[in-house]
């Protein structure tokens, strides 16, 4: 009786534990168990939606949103394989007013209070600096949409990624432009002005070392406060130097109208000059008018897609951002645009809302969405280009380059103007 009785013990035990392996590792319900298929895959951004760089945000935030209509209501969401189901994208928003504390408070709420499984970071590598060591200590994957100063990427993070490029490598793109236009504008002596922020520092100081190496006189090089308006005694002693080019940075309009304008009123004669990112170019077309004719600025993508781009994709965005912002202003936007893309296909790679593993998927990235997006050892794009436009006639044109480097496109590109003082 008591051997019956052990018998049938063992024998119910080892139908629990078949039955408890089974339940464990099928994907179909069994018997009572229901799986639970989340709907909405929540995600999230802190933008600067009003302060100092609120024009760069909300330009930002229309990419975001193009790119989750693109997902939502194109393809019917992301497909999750843990889930066998295309689920929707939910974007959980903040404006951090363009404040270092308030970014950092609002990336640690994304991820204990609303629970995201990943991040959009916020314009700007001042905001995204901050954002990036939170992400980190949490292990929630964050992707940049315009953060590019080195420092960021020098900290071996390992869950912030940067579509596009270092400040660093902007510095040697920026160098090769004025080499590939010299025919036109030849350009021997260099004069560089800068704001204290990361990103303005993280180019120029990489400019002038560059620039000093590959033979070019750097006549003179000055940084000054970031919302500095009156660049009258920068710009003074610059004249005596007489540069062919002139190279400002900073990342707010109303300082770039002020340096154009004083420029101006103060006769300097460069050949050429050169204002990277202007904050927001609508802005400041719409104030300066003729006095920007013949200023060089760069724009983070094109108005028309790579052909290895998807078409359907690119054309459904990109129409949904220029009925709001015109090119190349539309180039900010198409940044928030990127990040989102490339995070989406990262979770259907993953095939699963587990923050770790899509960060392992986002690390492998190799693809085409704006642009080319291949992700090196530090998180950086090392495969992406930015462009060189030139304001002419009351537009902006394409200058450089005139091929996109590695893939033997030819692009549409325009021949430059000297400087019209």
């Amino acid at each position: 009786m008591k051997r019956s009785l052990l018998i049938a013990v063992v024998v119910v035990v080892a139908i629990a534990v078949a039955l408890a392996g089974l339940i464990a590792f099928t994907d179909t319900p069994f018997f009572g168990q229901q799986r639970t298929v989340p709907k909405e895959i929540v995600i999230g951004t802190s933008q600067p939606l009003s302060g100092g760089l609120a024009e760069a945000g909300s330009h930002t935030l229309v990419g975001i949103l193009a790119a989750i209509d693109y997902i939502n209501e194109v393809k019917g969401g992301v497909y999750v394989k843990e889930f066998d189901k295309r689920i929707p994208l939910r974007l959980v928003l903040y404006d951090d007013r363009t404040e270092t504390a308030r970014a950092k408070s609002v990336a640690e709420r994304l991820i204990k209070v609303d629970n995201v499984v990943a991040i959009i970071a916020p314009y700007s590598s001042l905001l995204t600096s901050v954002m990036a060591p939170v992400a980190e200590e949490n292990k929630i994957p964050t992707v940049a949409t315009a953060a590019w100063s080195d420092a960021i990427y020098n900290q071996g993070f390992k869950f912030i990624f940067n579509p596009y490029i270092r400040g660093s490598k902007e510095a040697e793109i920026t160098l090769n432009w004025f080499k590939e236009i010299a025919d036109k504008i030849p350009v021997k002596t260099i004069a560089i002005a800068y704001s204290d922020d990361a990103y303005s520092t993280s180019v120029c100081e990489a400019l002038a070392n560059l620039a000093k190496k590959e033979g070019y006189d750097v006549v003179f090089q000055e940084k000054f406060p970031a919302g500095q308006l009156d660049f009258s005694v920068l710009l003074t002693s610059m004249k005596t130097r007489n540069p062919d080019l002139i190279v400002f940075f900073q990342a707010s309009a109303a300082g770039n109208i002020k340096f154009i304008r004083q420029l101006r009123e103060l006769g300097l004669t460069p050949k050429a000059i050169y204002g990277g990112y202007f904050g927001d170019l609508i802005a400041v077309r719409n104030e300066l008018g003729s006095l920007l004719e013949t200023v060089f600025a760069h724009a983070h993508d094109l108005p028309s897609p790579l052909p290895q781009t998807d078409k359907e994709m690119f054309n459904y965005i990109y129409e949904r951002i220029k009925r709001k912002l015109p090119w190349p202003e539309a180039a900010v936007a198409t940044s928030g645009a990127e990040a989102v893309l490339v995070l989406a296909d990262a979770i259907e790679r993953a095939g699963t809302l587990d923050p770790v593993k899509i960060r392992d998927a986002i690390a492998n990235t190799d693809g085409y969405f704006i642009g080319p997006v291949k992700f090196g050892p530090d998180g950086v794009n090392p495969i992406r280009v930015i462009y060189l436009v030139q304001f002419q006639n009351g537009d902006y044109r394409l200058i450089a380059p005139k091929t996109y480097p590695g893939l033997g496109i030819t692009l549409p590109t325009v021949d430059p103007i000297p400087y019209r003082p």
